[in-house]
């Protein structure tokens, strides 16, 4: 007798072995899809969504059946079933797009390859009459109970694998004739298809960057941690400085990888500026990058893998042939994806993106970024499973609706007031740092010894100062005044660093003077007796929200991130109010947005000279018809 069942037991086997490491990060990306529609559709109040499910209902299928939505939504909350009702459609969202993103590229590649479709076409068939439960079996095996096998089987029903692959292929097999129309309608799904391949080339580059970054902030902090001999300090000094030196170098002869890079990104993007070497500018802002940052120079990981990414997706552009028009999609795929993988944040990636760099076809950006981003935000949780921001509590303060009014009030005025001395300091010394006449190995030399004096005092605020942010929150001190002193310190300190034009962005480093910002006013709170303390972290993730809604003024992307980032819903509508208030407040100062003026003076600098815009030539017929007028009419 054949026992058939030993050898497939022996090949799972096998491959759970062998391939585990490819299951879990399989299981890391579709599992951070399904939190992520679980997040917008648990921070989305059940009456807003019984709405718009109505208001859909009622324009595909007409009156009563809208009626009868809303009759049998109230009743699943009713029943205190809302919130398992959402996970199941978490699910249901997650294995549609599966099955789409699996689907379409598959059914558009049997309809051009007979090979191919005489191939797949019998797997189809023989997927389609196998029970629906039996693909379970495998799911669980490989990835374990949970969420993931139920995406996978949602997604391989022959409504939705099985029927994307049949339904395109057959659609574009049956009417030839239609082909070059129904073609057209298809450059999207390519477009989409494509740019998912971007966010995984940009998370196997933006990723090991931030890795990179991580190891060398740790080897620096275990040898000033050491407090070794005072001699060790010079050889590491002068490796440091000639390292400065060096980056100093690569800017001036590639002045496209200075600063964050979104201005950058943002002026490809709209035809100004060209990446003429980009495969080299990659690797130097790559490398220059992680070197800059190395020597504890208070700059972002985040604007780097921006640009990054964008540096990714014009080269999948130019290497792929893609469409011309399609440039610039990749390139905001590419932009959005970099910053999913410097934060896990696939959400805000996407608005970011809208709302800072590419505005002129929002729809098909946030798809294309939304794809990338989720892909390298993927990668990025599986090789850092650990988020610390997670482990910031959020307590919010028992206070009654006007005392909640008077605290958003306060903060959103405190943090418009600091975030227009902010951006105005940071501009007026970034345009007079280059006017100071001293060398650049000066320069250089200046911003080390600052670095180093900080590093001996308090090391956490080095490197952009995450980790005392990180620290703050999650065990605030309660004096006053060194707080502020070190958010001071901090502040100066970033402002040199990022005005050097040395490859490092200026996202974190904003969040954590926001943050400290309000730690601060938590802390005054505290001893007015307002608030207890264990509601500082609370305040804290509002202002860093806010403060970036006043400096960069993308409140969607701000008001996402906190909550994508840390996962606690409790500071999004908190965040809305003070966030909206704050950008009011920011109009009536007549703060200009920091990436639009650092773009513009980008633009109009000597070393990037403006290119020609994009243009589109539209050819228009007419006809000349013979008309007669009356006498006293002139023409």
């Amino acid at each position: 007798m054949i026992n058939i069942g030993q050898y497939i037991e022996s090949a799972i086997n096998w491959m759970m072995v062998h391939f585990s490491t490819f299951f879990d990060a399989v299981n890391s990306g579709i599992g951070s899809f399904i939190i992520g529609f679980q997040h917008v559709l648990f921070g989305i109040p059940f009456y807003i969504t019984i709405l718009a499910l109505a208001v859909a209902a009622w324009m595909k299928a007409g009156r009563g059946t809208a009626i009868f939505t809303v009759l049998g939504l109230l009743l699943i909350y009713g029943m205190g079933f809302w919130e398992a009702t959402m996970q199941t459609l978490a699910l249901v969202l997650s294995s549609t797009c599966l099955a789409l993103v699996v689907g379409v590229p598959l059914g558009i590649w049997t309809a051009n390859s007979p090979r191919a479709d005489k191939i797949l076409r019998p797997v189809l068939d023989l997927m389609q009459t196998m029970p629906a439960f039996v693909y379970l079996i495998p799911a669980v095996l490989f990835f374990g109970l949970g969420a993931v096998p139920g995406v996978g089987y949602g997604a391989q029903k022959k409504e939705s694998l099985t029927g994307a692959v049949t339904v395109v292929s057959d659609k574009m097999i049956k009417d030839k004739g239609r082909w070059r129309i129904f073609k057209l309608k298809l450059i999207d799904a390519r477009l989409y298809f494509v740019s998912i391949f971007v966010g995984l080339l940009t998370g196997l580059v933006a990723v090991p960057y931030h890795y990179l970054l991580q190891f060398f902030f740790n080897l620096r902090h275990d040898f000033f941690d050491s407090r070794p001999k005072w001699y060790w300090y010079i050889p590491l000094f002068l490796l440091m400085w000639g390292i400065l030196v060096f980056v100093s170098w690569l800017v001036k002869k590639m002045p496209l990888i200075t600063g964050g890079g979104i201005p950058q990104t943002r002026g490809v993007i709209n035809g100004r500026v060209d990446y003429k070497h980009p495969f080299l500018e990659l690797v130097a802002k790559f490398v220059g990058g992680i070197l800059a940052l190395s020597t504890g120079l208070s700059l972002g990981r985040e604007g780097p893998s921006v640009q990054i990414g964008s540096y990714v997706g014009y080269l999948v552009s130019k290497w792929g042939r893609v469409l011309s028009g399609e440039r610039k999609q990749l390139l905001a795929a590419g932009a959005g994806a970099g910053l999913a993988a410097a934060f896990a944040a696939p959400l805000a990636s996407s608005l970011l993106v809208i709302e800072s760099i590419e505005r002129f076809d929002a729809p098909k950006t946030a798809i294309t970024t939304l794809l990338a981003g989720v892909v390298a935000g993927g990668v990025a949780s599986w090789i850092f499973p650990m988020n610390p921001y997670f482990h910031i509590d959020a307590i919010v303060p028992g206070m009654t609706f006007g005392g909640q009014v008077k605290l958003f009030l306060l903060l959103a005025a405190v943090i418009s007031i600091f975030g227009k001395l902010f951006s105005i300091t940071t501009l007026q010394v970034k345009r007079i740092y280059p006017a100071i006449k001293h060398p650049e190995y000066v320069k250089m030399l200046y911003l080390l010894f600052i670095a180093f004096l900080i590093s001996m005092a308090e090391f956490n605020l080095t490197g952009g100062g995450e980790q005392f942010l990180l620290s703050q929150a999650m065990h605030p001190d309660t004096h006053i005044l060194w707080i502020v002193g070190m958010m001071l310190l901090h502040l100066v300190f970033s402002i040199f660093s990022f005005s050097s034009g040395l490859p490092g962005g200026n996202f974190i480093p904003t969040l954590v003077t926001g943050g400290l910002l309000g730690q601060i006013v938590a802390l005054i709170m505290v001893r007015q007796g307002l608030i207890a303390y264990e509601n500082i972290s609370y305040i804290m993730l509002i202002c860093m929200s806010a403060f970036l809604v006043a400096v960069v003024r993308t409140p969607l992307t701000a008001i996402v991130l906190i909550t994508e980032i840390t996962g606690h819903l409790e500071v999004f509508y908190p965040s809305i109010v003070v966030g909206g208030l704050t950008y009011y407040f920011t109009e009536m100062l007549q703060i200009k947005p920091l990436n639009v003026t650092l773009y513009e003076d980008m633009i109009h600098s000597p070393a990037f000279k403006e290119e020609a815009r994009y243009t589109l030539s539209v050819a228009i017929r007419y006809w000349t018809l013979p008309l007669s007028f009356p006498p006293w009419v002139s023409v």
